[in-house]
């Protein structure tokens, strides 16, 4: 039996390797579609055979790798249409969410206000990919606030996987505009709005705001791909 130190060694290059392959999924550098050579991962992300390993299978678990039998491990495929049902689901998920959210689950505004801010200091900053990773962070509080682990696990599931369609989003608006500023304002007024009706209490307010900010990607990408052939739409460039 491996020493526990070299198990917790182990577990924590695997945590590593799968941070930094998340991370080039979510930000598209490793696009929709492209084939994982475990070599060339090895090299890129200077970790071994086992921790890349762990990596792939942690994040097949999280949809964002699939198996293709004897070819390996592909970035699963991005497309309009499966963008269009991710949207849908999370559309369903958050008004679940809203409908159950317990008003006193422990800590809960104090938990929300402070993972806000964190939000508010990413975006003052241009981050992309933490602003997404702060987005999703939020909304596990909330799923976690119901209480039930179903509905929390469902959650969290859309949300990793809707952080590649937000960086896409706003790395394209981005492209587009003068600054990033903006770019978040809609995002940080909604969260203020559903920290205000938790703090009321006010669940009729809580369940419409959530709504329509399960509804504000999808506006924002259906403006960006006017005029775009739907079978020309990869997600691969902006």
């Amino acid at each position: 039996m491996a020493p526990m130190a070299d198990l917790r060694e182990r577990s924590s290059l695997a945590d590593r390797a799968t941070e930094m392959v998340r991370d080039r999924i979510l930000d598209l550098t490793l696009p929709p579609g492209m084939r994982l050579d475990e070599k060339s991962l090895i090299e890129t992300f200077a970790v071994g055979r086992t921790p890349i390993r762990e990596a792939l299978n942690r994040l097949m678990s999280e949809g964002l790798i699939e198996a293709r039998g004897t070819r390996g491990f592909v970035v699963a495929p991005m497309n309009l249409e499966n963008a269009m049902q991710l949207l849908d689901a999370y559309a369903l998920s958050e008004r679940m969410v809203a409908a159950r959210v317990r008003f006193d689950h422990p800590d809960l505004l104090a938990t929300l206000r402070a993972v806000d801010a964190g939000y508010e200091r990413f975006t003052a900053a241009g981050d992309i990919l933490n602003v997404t990773a702060q987005n999703a962070e939020f909304h596990a509080v909330l799923a976690a606030a119901t209480g039930n682990v179903h509905i929390e696990q469902f959650s969290q599931h859309l949300h990793s996987l809707a952080r590649r369609l937000s960086y896409y989003v706003y790395r394209a608006e981005k492209s587009q505009s003068d600054g990033h500023a903006r770019l978040f304002d809609r995002t940080t007024e909604d969260h203020r709005r559903i920290i205000e009706a938790i703090r009321d209490e006010d669940r009729d307010r809580l369940v419409e705001v959530m709504t329509r900010h399960a509804g504000l990607f999808r506006e924002r990408l259906s403006r960006l791909m006017e005029g775009a052939m739907r079978r020309e739409v990869t997600f691969e460039t902006v």
